[in-house]
């Protein structure tokens, strides 16, 4: 018996250090429980915290679990769909969990018809009346991940990582007030074809303050440029071009923008977008599924844009509370912009999605994803090739796409003010070290079919590790 007990306890001890150091991991596959067809973008979080990931657009997940919560219950959600609760404890740290989500079941009939009686422009104009009662109106700090990737049409070419965290003063205040740091990065090599005298003219005169003639003739001797100096103007014009606070500061983020200077989305929304109820959802409570349109004929949707690009999309609202679940919102040029459609290789001038959780009655963002087309890169050859007749390939064309996904959210004041007492730095593109060890045990974005074929295509000349060793 004795031995028997002793060999149990061993046993035990060796099982609780597994889960102890490093192995806190559940892993695995979100699905239909009817067909079986995977659900992206399903939520995954700890109860009665703000810690979890999303599933990515295949179903799969990973989730590090803190040694204090591994008694605690894991949520598994989605919009359609029951929601699924499991203790911890229960799941296997060392294999891959299907878990399947049931459909749910409601009589959608009274439903339908409350909605026509009350119309789909009433749901969605009560959405934004409701918009600083149901998003948070007090300073909060989200931590989560980042990735950042441009492609040609047939190759990935660039790819940075970075755990970064979003000091947000509140949704009642403006866009301009919110802050980004960059925690940890890693970068591949940049396999980009660039337009070099374009980016060092550009570089010139915006950050070393030259005339547009001496810029224009420094830049057209390019074989007496420093190295270094080059790499500055890289980074400078990747910074300022493409800085990833702008999904959170400026109008690509189309709900925290609000009704904010020149917003698309504002309080004349629906006389610029025509909606449509496309689909109700239930897993907990009712959800309006509602399409966006362009109008007929096509509104100018603010100064900026005008009507050289058309609406599309869709939104998801809460019935109970009108509560905005889910944005997905896609830009297309129009007839008058069809010249930006032949430079940029793509009608698609824009496309944002962000997906909210309730946490506290207050929905914070999850997970957002915004993507273009890219022309800086290579505009002036797409240019003269069109001007000479000449067809643009496909590597001529370049489009980036940004993903965040949001793993933890803080709204203590004392732990809020000693995180901004630090220093910040937004620039995802300056030379910063590579700690290996740091991206271990720190939740990310899985990858999808499609960035696992970036992967390939980036680690062709060398492996990804170790670009990031040479490359930060």
């Amino acid at each position: 018996m004795f031995k028997f007990n002793m060999k149990r306890i061993l046993f035990l001890f060796i099982l609780t250090s597994i889960f102890s150091y490093g192995q806190n991991v559940v892993k695995g596959n979100i699905v239909n429980a009817s067909s079986n067809e995977p659900i992206p973008f399903a939520n995954i979080y700890i109860k009665n915290t703000s810690i979890g990931v999303v599933s990515n657009t295949e179903g799969l997940f990973e989730i590090n679990i803190p040694q204090k919560y591994t008694k605690a219950t894991l949520v598994f959600s989605f919009m359609g769909f029951e929601t699924y609760k499991v203790n911890i404890a229960k799941l296997t740290t060392a294999g891959s969990q299907i878990i399947k989500l049931n459909p749910s079941t409601i009589n959608l009939n009274q439903v339908t018809i409350n909605v026509k009686a009350l119309s789909v422009n009433k749901i969605v104009k009560q959405a934004f009346a409701n918009y600083y009662k149901n998003f948070p109106d007090k300073p909060f700090i989200e931590k989560g991940f980042l990735r950042y990737t441009e492609k040609t049409k047939t190759a990935y070419k660039w790819l940075v990582e970075a755990a970064i965290e979003v000091y947000d003063p509140g949704f009642n205040k403006p866009c301009k007030k919110i802050k980004l740091n960059i925690i940890e990065k890693r970068k591949s090599l940049d396999y980009r074809v660039l337009d070099t005298s374009m980016i060092y003219n550009f570089y010139l005169r915006e950050a070393k303050h030259l005339s547009f003639r001496n810029s224009r003739i420094k830049s057209a001797n390019l074989s007496e440029i420093p190295k270094d100096d080059f790499r500055n103007a890289v980074s400078f014009i990747d910074n300022l071009k493409k800085n990833q606070a702008s999904i959170f500061t400026t109008d690509n983020n189309k709900i925290r923008y609000y009704n904010q200077k020149n917003a698309i989305f504002n309080k004349q929304l629906l006389k610029t977008h025509t909606f449509k109820l496309d689909t109700i959802l239930y897993n907990s409570d009712i959800i309006y599924k509602i399409k966006i349109m362009p109008k007929n004929p096509p509104a100018k949707l603010n100064r900026k844009v005008g009507d050289y690009e058309l609406p599309f999309g869709w939104i998801y609202i809460r019935k109970k509370d009108y509560a905005i679940i889910k944005l997905d919102y896609v830009l297309l040029n129009s007839k008058k912009g069809e010249l930006f459609s032949e430079i940029k290789g793509t009608r698609v001038a824009s496309h944002f999605i962000i997906k909210f959780i309730e946490i506290a009655g207050k929905m914070y963002p999850k997970y957002l994803s915004y993507s273009k087309p890219v022309a800086i890169n290579r505009v002036k050859t797409i240019f003269e090739k069109i001007k000479n007749g000449i067809e643009p390939n496909s590597e001529d064309f370049y489009y980036s796409k940004q993903e965040i996904l949001f793993t933890k959210i803080i709204t203590d004041t004392v732990k809020i003010n000693k995180l901004l007492n630090k220093p910040w730095n937004d620039n995802l593109f300056s030379p910063h070290p590579y700690h290996a060890a740091f991206w271990k045990n720190y939740n990310v974005l899985l990858e999808s079919a499609t960035e696992q074929k970036m992967r390939h295509d980036l680690e062709k000349k060398v492996g990804l590790k170790e670009q990031f060793k040479q490359h930060n």
